[in-house]
């Protein structure tokens, strides 16, 4: 449309007037070697009708080629078919008037919003605009610059008007805008085509052979395949070839990489500290190859093992689909065997979250009531086999919930949706008031004074929290030995009567104090005045502990409070149960050790504290007692335990 604009405004030039952008034009192009000719269709020209050296019919004579991107992010990939379309209209124009001087010919590479402008001489060398946005005033402008030059230009090849002696004088402006050359186009497209060895060019690319000494550029990201590293365009406007050469690149094009090719990876920090994990390296270490490729080949089987249930569950979907086709080989005209058979097939769609992933007792995995056929009896048993030889590392998804939510998956609803406008409520927050004097004093020595202003148990705290206040909280849990910091409930100004529970802190640094087995949780505020306390006492009688709520299961490693402390703990310390638990509900923990199990059980007043789920040959899951269970107990004795009626129920909201 800019294109459109700029050219209705010089409809009173006779030359203008004859100007023709035509749509969807074929272009072809001549290369040396195996493959003589690269074809294609450009989006729009830019030209002129052109009476042949006959007089008679007409030829299309076009000087400025338009690519637009379909996507934004596939624009820098039209590069290499816009310098292509190039090559070709100017081998057009020089076979149309052989006697014609200049035969400079221009690109627009575009997706509406940003563009990149082209210009290629009749000595072969290449221009490129540096990338301008429509939304940027200032370089809005510089493209209507580019536009009109390029009017210009084409105005002045017509044949309509007379030739200008300084054309093309607007070189200069071009080399003011333009980034540096990259490459002799003829040159590259004199390059000879390898294929020799039988590679297809619909898979190894347009017959581009790259320079011997070229160094490619890789960029990673996780859960990257091998394949998709293998296979993947990759583009940096940073990173060129020697000689600088093309951007636009494949790995698989790189078929020296044994001899003078190399490859350069390029990671984002979370994949770098993946690599230095996997590894077992830290910071200070460097990175080779090698470690790059150990580290994708694990994401590769990561990813096989997140999708092995996967299988496991369509592998028994297609069994339970199939044998009742079997059972009922009329179901195409008798009513009853059709009925029978969608009844097998037909899946319940619409379910809730409870019914999608609570823990049952029995498996859904049967595949029918009716005995199965024996290619359908080898396949399931197959299955099981390999369900059986699966070794889980912990990165797969097990139950139900991946079957039932697959499939849910698969079923597309089209729902009318209305949008409606919520305009975002901004809070006051609260400023810091200070490092309370009795926090002060336990640090340094170790005890908390009763009755203080400074702090509450964490119990206390939450029940002036809405969920505390609907469920209650049970006057037994006051005689826990974690507490919270007064700053620590204060976060936003709000009225009296409001109390909102989304603006909870973080759970992040922990004062400990091993005279007297007391955790108190406080802000980074009082964490930063406290720290010079702490390592200016001689003997400290207290620890400052880091901490992360473990929300992946990775990140379990926090859950001993023994990642990082000051001053050190004392050698083979451990965080008592007590603490690992309360902390970890406040906190709002998803994962834990399965040691944790029967006390956590025992905390919240479950009776599955005392049973175990074990999974027979037939994938059926069935409890079992376990030999851990302490004898003697009371039935009630555990619920009374818990710091409220229904802790299930107040964790679950």
């Amino acid at each position: 449309m800019i294109f459109f604009d700029r050219l209705s405004l010089r409809q009173n030039n006779a030359a203008a007037r004859n100007l023709v952008l035509k749509g969807e034009h074929s272009i072809v192009t001549d290369c040396l070697g195996d493959q003589p000719h690269i074809s294609g269709i450009a989006d729009y020209v830019l030209g002129y009708f052109y009476a042949g050296n006959t007089g008679k019919s007409q030829e299309f004579e076009s000087t400025s080629v338009v690519i637009k991107a379909k996507r934004p992010e596939t624009l820098s990939q039209g590069i290499s078919q816009m310098i292509l379309y190039l090559a070709g209209i100017q081998q057009h124009r020089k076979k149309l008037r052989p006697d014609k001087i200049v035969n400079t010919v221009y690109g627009t590479l575009t997706d509406s919003q940003k563009f990149e402008f082209f210009r290629l001489d009749d000595d072969g060398s290449l221009q490129i605009s540096s990338q301008l946005k429509t939304s940027v005033q200032e370089q809005k402008h510089e493209i209507y610059r580019f536009l009109d030059n390029i009017l210009e230009a084409a105005m002045e090849f017509s044949p309509h008007t007379t030739p200008s002696k300084t054309f093309p004088a607007s070189s200069a402006k071009w080399e003011r805008q333009t980034r540096q050359k990259w490459f002799d186009i003829l040159d590259t497209l004199a390059w000879e085509s390898d294929t020799s060895n039988g590679e297809d060019d619909s898979y190894a690319g347009n017959g581009f052979k790259m320079l011997p000494n070229a160094c490619g550029a890789l960029t990673l990201g996780l859960s990257q395949t091998k394949d998709q590293i293998v296979q993947r365009w990759v583009r940096d406007d940073k990173i060129y070839l020697q000689n600088g050469t093309n951007r636009d690149l494949a790995a698989m094009r790189l078929r020296q990489l044994a001899t003078s090719q190399s490859i350069a990876f390029f990671a984002p920090p979370e994949v770098h500290q993946s690599i230095l994990h996997l590894r077992k390296k830290t910071r200070g270490h460097t990175i080779d190859s090698y470690d790059v490729i150990c580290w994708i080949l694990e994401q590769t089987c990561d990813g096989i093992e997140q999708l092995q249930p996967l299988y496991f569950s369509q592998g028994s979907d297609f069994c339970r689909h199939t044998q009742p086709a079997s059972d009922n080989p009329d179901f195409l005209v008798d009513i009853e065997q059709r009925k029978a058979y969608l009844s097998t097939l037909r899946q319940k769609e619409q379910q809730t979250l409870e019914e999608l992933y609570e823990p049952r007792i029995k498996s859904k995995l049967a595949v029918s009531e009716n005995p199965m056929s024996s290619g359908l009896i080898q396949l399931m048993g197959e299955l099981k086999i390999r369900r059986k030889a699966f070794q889980d590392a912990g990165n797969a998804v097990h139950g139900s919930a991946l079957q039932e939510f697959e499939q849910e998956r698969e079923v597309a609803f089209e729902v009318e949706t209305v949008r409606k406008v919520q305009k975002p409520v901004h809070y006051s927050p609260l400023t810091f008031r200070g490092l309370h004097r009795d926090i002060t004093a336990f640090v340094n020595t170790g005890r908390l004074v009763p009755n203080s202003a400074g702090y509450e148990q964490w119990f206390i705290a939450l029940r002036c929290s809405n969920l505390g206040r609907k469920h209650g909280i049970r006057s037994e849990a006051a005689t826990s030995r974690l507490f919270v910091s007064s700053e620590f409930t204060r976060t936003l100004r709000l009225p009296s009567a409001q109390q909102i529970d989304n603006f909870q802190r973080q759970s992040n640094w922990i004062i400990w104090s091993s005279m007297t087995n007391t955790a108190l949780i406080i802000i980074p505020e009082e964490a930063e005045q406290l720290i010079p306390l702490i390592h200016l006492a001689k003997r400290p009688l207290t620890h400052l502990l880091t901490y992360a709520v473990s929300v992946t299961r990775k990140m379990l490693q926090f859950n001993g409070f023994d990642y990082y402390a000051t001053s050190s703990l004392p050698s083979g310390w451990e965080a008592p149960m007590w603490l690992t638990i309360e902390l970890g509900i406040l906190a709002g923990r998803l994962y834990f050790e399965f040691k944790e199990y029967n006390s956590l059980c025992q905390y919240l007043g479950s009776q599955q504290a005392s049973k175990m789920l074990e999974e027979n040959s037939e994938g059926t899951l069935f409890p079992v007692e376990s030999s851990s269970t302490e004898e003697g107990a009371a039935p009630g004795a555990l619920s009374r335990q818990s710091f409220t009626s229904r802790p299930l129920t107040f964790l679950q909201q």
